[in-house]
């Protein structure tokens, strides 16, 4: 059964406290994220899930609140857990481009 968690819906802001746009889908087979804005992250770790565990990020749209964790969980991928990066970025056909 494939499961969906918001780990955040808010804006680029946090107002209100709410985290950054991103969404994990899981099942048994793979793990796979919907954005991942700058909370993301930090918000896999708060529901117990590793970043070592995800297999592809999608970007829906290029502005830093739906990508801005993505540098910081290379990092944490090469450097805190030490393993080779787990996941595929995929971003629409036009921004490739730029």
């Amino acid at each position: 059964m494939k499961i969906l968690k918001v780990l955040g819906c808010g804006d680029a802001f946090g107002i209100g406290g709410r985290h950054t746009t991103s969404f994990l889908v899981k099942d048994e087979d793979c793990s796979f994220l919907i954005d991942g804005g700058s909370s993301s992250l930090v918000r896999l770790k708060q529901m117990g899930t590793s970043i070592s565990q995800i297999e592809a990020i999608f970007i829906s749209h290029f502005h830093g609140d739906h990508f801005g964790s993505i540098p910081f969980m290379v990092i944490s991928c090469l450097y805190e857990l030490q393993v080779k990066i787990p996941f595929t970025i995929y971003v629409q056909k036009e921004l490739n481009k730029k």
